[in-house]
């Protein structure tokens, strides 16, 4: 398990609550109990307007307001555009992963979600944005 300085708080947007109670159990595995969720992206700005977050683990293909348009509001909020954003979709087009990739996504991951590929996935954007935020504020 990780030790945080500060534990951070992530935030899970996905249409399907049993994918969202999946990656909650695995944040808590992982040491990371501060946790909320959205079921699409309209509900995830509301989340992060009023708690904000630390990482934004977001499903790509959802009613309402999919992934891909909720990263683009997010990119162009100066509170919300340095929160770390990992998408996240059970389709592996290559295409689709680039395009996330390039429209600012930290991350790309393919459902199903392993847990140490996970695991080591979100650290690695965790410990990169502790970095990035320390080289900022030196």
């Amino acid at each position: 398990m990780t030790r945080f300085r500060e534990e951070p708080q992530v935030l899970i947007i996905d249409d399907v609550l049993a994918t969202r109670l999946l990656i909650r159990d695995m944040l808590a595995e992982m040491g990371i109990s501060r946790v909320v969720d959205a079921a699409d992206g309209i509900e995830a700005l509301d989340v992060l307007h009023r708690v904000g977050s630390q990482l934004i683990i977001c499903d790509l293909f959802m009613d309402d307001m999919h992934g891909g348009s909720l990263l683009s509001v997010v990119n162009k909020e100066i509170r919300l555009k340095n929160i770390p954003f990992i998408m996240m979709s059970a389709t592996a087009d290559a295409y689709m992963i680039k395009a996330a990739l390039e429209m600012g996504a930290w991350d790309f991951l393919v459902k199903p979600l392993a847990f140490l590929d996970f695991r080591d996935r979100v650290f690695k954007v965790l410990r990169t944005r502790t970095a990035a935020k320390t080289v900022l504020s030196s």
